[in-house]
């Protein structure tokens, strides 16, 4: 759920633009959520990795502190 979350909103966010420092904050949060089950089940990890990649690629060019915000979570992947 959060993963699909965080990948639902990635998506929306890469389609239509800037969105508020509150929903940034909420798609962190969901996507370190993601990022911390992941990183407990090696077998999980693998079916979402390219999802937990997707996002962190995506978000690059975003601004708010949203970029590296994830790239801070996705540097936590082992």
């Amino acid at each position: 759920m959060y993963l699909q979350f965080a990948l639902d909103g990635t998506r929306f966010t890469d389609t239509c633009g800037d969105m508020p420092v509150a929903y940034y904050n909420a798609l962190l949060h969901s996507y370190q959520i993601a990022v911390d089950v992941a990183e407990g089940n090696e077998g999980f990890f693998d079916s979402v990795k390219e999802e937990l990649l997707y996002i962190y690629q995506t978000n690059q060019d975003i601004g708010w502190g949203f970029s590296e915000g994830t790239m801070d979570i996705f540097c936590q992947v082992s």
